[in-house]
């Protein structure tokens, strides 16, 4: 099978690679022995240990912990960096993901983004991080007017970490606007497009103001299909420059899952001219946990489904650390302070460790009937030109040969159920086994 090259041809420009630090970051970071929490860091972010991701979102708390009575998972109603409206901005609070943000910044995370489920409880409608279900005739649960206060409150949590050495690259106000958020099992807030409007007017004026540059993530959308069917031509003008949105439930089937990044692709074309994607959240939305290779094919193929139809120029996994009975994990959690890796964390890594912030998408292109027999495969080069990786899924049960239109003798790392990223021979007849993922470096052709 002939794999078709053009490096003349660029698409996107990558910035980053990544996974959340929400639920599991601060009390594994705040109680777990160092040499556990170092361990877990290098697993996740180290380019020569672990996975390499370049990306990380830090959760800011609402406060649930301090008004929830008796909740069936505390993990998920956290503290906040402020109280109430009067106590003083607390620069201790979440500790346990501020040690992570710092190990991955350490390790080269450089796409580092801070999030909020809900404004803090002092600034809702209830007085919790969550909606009662009384509040159905509301849009929003942030209190009327409150825009600008909880934009200083983001802007005073963004300042905190400039003034530690660890700047956020991105700002995100708002997480899954279109959920009721009524079921209380975590911190959510929802907000209609004019909610969404006032608090990114009224954040942009703050942050503008205290000379704070940041970049917002708009809109969070809690499935793509909400940026096509209308909220990015809602919200187009306060996007600055790219389009946030969630992969839940749109990985199966193949052909609809292609033909829904295209359209997010065209979207942003249409609404952000020279805009960019982000899939700044997803997992695979199943019970039972799953450490092998079912999963982690079925998140490769969407990664690279997210690259090369939807042109994503970042990649953010939900939970990097899992408690879970679920398939939303790369690293599970599991008594006495034990946890175990999974496949998708390594097949994340056949993209992250390789792929870095600045490297570019290439035209490359299989024939046709490759990705009904299961193959898909994206190629890109590093800033300078010089340097080359493609990654192949190969998500069927046949070994394929790949034969590059250009000459071009590539290493390659493999994932599957008996190899995790592990080195392999040079090859120019590019062998790649049964339901593997792997990455092949080498030098850019020369014409």
């Amino acid at each position: 099978m002939t794999l078709t090259l053009d490096p003349s041809q660029t698409f996107q420009t990558l910035e980053g690679i990544g996974a959340s630090l929400a639920w599991s970051g601060d009390p594994v970071g705040e109680s777990w022995p160092l040499a556990t929490k170092t361990a877990l860091a290098d697993l996740l972010f180290c380019p020569e240990r672990g996975a390499g991701l370049s990306g990380v979102r830090f959760n800011i708390g609402a406060g649930g912990a301090w008004v929830e009575e008796s909740p069936a998972d505390p993990w998920r109603h956290p503290k906040c960096f402020q109280r109430t409206a009067d106590s003083p901005f607390d620069p201790s609070c979440h500790a346990g993901q501020q040690w992570f943000l710092r190990a991955a910044a350490e390790r080269g995370a450089s796409c580092r983004v801070a999030f909020a489920n809900s404004p803090p409880c002092w600034l809702t409608q209830n007085g919790r991080a969550t909606h009662d279900k009384s509040q159905q005739g509301l849009t929003t649960n942030l209190l009327p007017g409150a825009e600008e206060a909880f934009a200083e409150f983001l802007a005073e949590v963004v300042a905190h970490f400039e003034s530690i050495g660890l700047p956020f690259t991105a700002l995100s106000p708002v997480n899954e606007p279109q959920w009721a958020w009524e079921d209380g099992t975590q911190e959510g807030c929802r907000f209609s497009n004019l909610d969404i409007l006032a608090v990114a007017h009224a954040l942009r004026a703050v942050l503008d103001r205290r000379g704070l540059s940041i970049e917002l993530d708009l809109p969070e959308a809690a499935d793509l299909r909400f940026l096509i069917d209308g909220q990015a031509e809602a919200l187009a003008a306060v996007c600055e420059g790219k389009l946030c949105g969630h992969g839940y439930w749109t990985y199966d089937p193949q052909d609809e899952s292609r033909r829904l990044r295209e359209a997010v692709r065209e979207t942003v074309a249409k609404h952000v001219p020279g805009g960019r994607f982000w899939q700044s959240e997803v997992c695979i939305m199943e019970p039972g946990r799953d450490l092998g290779m079912e999963t982690a094919l079925r998140v490769a193929r969407m990664v690279h489904q997210d690259f090369v139809h939807a042109d994503a120029t970042a990649w953010f996994w939900w939970l990097a650390l899992s408690p879970y009975d679920y398939k939303d994990g790369l690293i599970y959690l599991g008594p006495d302070q034990t946890y175990e890796t999974s496949k998708t964390l390594w097949v994340l890594g056949n993209f992250a460790r390789f792929l870095r912030p600045g490297w570019r998408r290439i035209d490359a292109a299989l024939p046709p009937e490759s990705e009904a027999t299961g193959l898909y495969a994206s190629v890109w080069c590093d800033p300078a030109g010089e340097s080359l990786a493609l990654v192949t899924v190969n998500t069927s049960d046949h070994a394929h040969t790949l034969e590059p239109s250009e000459p071009v003798l590539l290493t390659p790392y493999t994932t599957r159920d008996t190899q995790t990223l592990e080195l392999g021979s040079a090859q120019q007849a590019l062998q790649v086994p049964p339901r593997s993922v792997v990455t092949w470096t080498g030098a850019m052709p020369r014409r």
